[in-house]
C-alpha cells in the first residue's frame, strides 16, 4: 500500500514511524474500502481536528515551498507525435536543476521505460513505482546510467557503483513515479481561471497549454541520495 511517512521518533532504542496512506496513489477500491471501514466506525472513532491547524500552515509555508524545495519534481507526457518524454522539471532556488540540463535529457531517455514502469490500472493496489538511477559523466562530458532494475543482483550494482565513485562528476537519485488521471481542465477552476485571462492576448499559446497538460499521465519526484551512497560504498 502506498504511504507517507508523517513522523519518525526514536525513543530509547527503538523507532517509531507514523504512516498515513497516500489517498491519490492507491487504487479505487482500496480507498472505498477505507471509507466504508471509517463510516461503519466513526461511532468508535476519536475526532482528529488537527487538520484546521495543518491548512493554516499550509497558506502560510506554502509560498515558499518550491524555493526551498530540494528534491526534482518532474511530469511525463507526450509529444506532438505522441512520443512519451519528460515534460518539465520543476527548477527551484534548492535544487538548481537548471545548471544540470544535460543530465535531465540523458534521464528523459527512461521517459519510455518509465511510462511502461507505471502503467496502472484504477483497480490496482500498488499504481506507485519507485526505483534508484545511477549516473556519471565520462571523459567526454556526457552522461552515462543505469536503473535499479538494470541490476539482477547486488554484486552487478556494485560493479557499475564502485567505477562511478571514481568519476569526476556523478549523481545518485531515488525516483518515485505516480500514474494521474487525465482530468479535464474544466475541473481545475483556478486554472481555468488564469487560462481565460491569458486567452485574448495568446490564445494559440493557450492552446499549447492545455493540449499539454492533457497529455500529461504521471509524476514523479527525484530525491539526492549521493551523500547516502558514497557513505555505503566509500571505504
Amino acid at each position: 500500500m502506498p504511504f507517507v511517512v508523517r513522523r519518525m521518533q526514536y525513543w530509547e532504542g527503538t523507532p517509531s514511524l507514523g504512516l498515513e496512506r497516500n489517498v491519490l496513489a492507491c487504487g479505487e477500491k482500496l480507498n472505498k474500502f477505507f471509507i466504508q471501514a471509517i463510516e461503519e466506525n466513526k461511532d468508535q472513532l476519536a475526532l482528529d481536528s488537527r487538520d484546521r491547524f495543518v491548512i493554516q500552515d499550509s497558506k502560510i509555508l506554502g509560498s515558499q515551498l518550491t524555493h526551498l524545495m530540494p528534491n526534482l519534481p518532474f511530469y511525463l507526457g507526450r509529444d506532438n507525435d505522441n512520443k512519451r518524454i519528460i515534460q518539465a522539471i520543476a527548477n527551484t532556488q534548492a535544487n538548481q536543476a537548471i545548471h544540470d540540463m544535460s543530465l535531465w535529457q540523458t534521464i528523459g531517455e527512461l521517459a519510455s521505460n518509465m511510462a511502461e514502469w507505471v502503467r496502472v490500472t484504477l483497480d490496482d493496489f500498488t499504481p506507485i513505482t519507485d526505483f534508484g538511477i545511477y549516473c556519471y559523466q565520462d571523459k567526454n562530458q556526457q552522461w552515462l546510467l543505469q536503473t535499479e532494475r538494470d541490476f539482477v543482483s547486488k554484486k552487478q550494482k556494485s560493479v557499475f557503483i564502485n567505477p562511478t565513485l571514481l568519476a569526476d562528476k556523478y549523481r545518485f537519485f531515488h525516483c518515485d513515479l505516480t500514474a494521474i488521471k487525465n482530468t479535464s481542465i474544466e475541473q481545475e477552476p483556478n486554472l481555468e481561471q488564469q487560462l481565460s485571462h491569458l486567452r485574448r492576448h495568446s490564445p494559440h499559446q493557450i492552446r499549447r497549454i492545455r493540449e499539454v497538460l492533457q497529455s500529461l499521465f504521471a509524476v514523479g519526484d527525484l530525491t539526492d541520495i549521493t551523500p547516502i551512497i558514497e557513505a555505503v560504498y566509500i571505504k
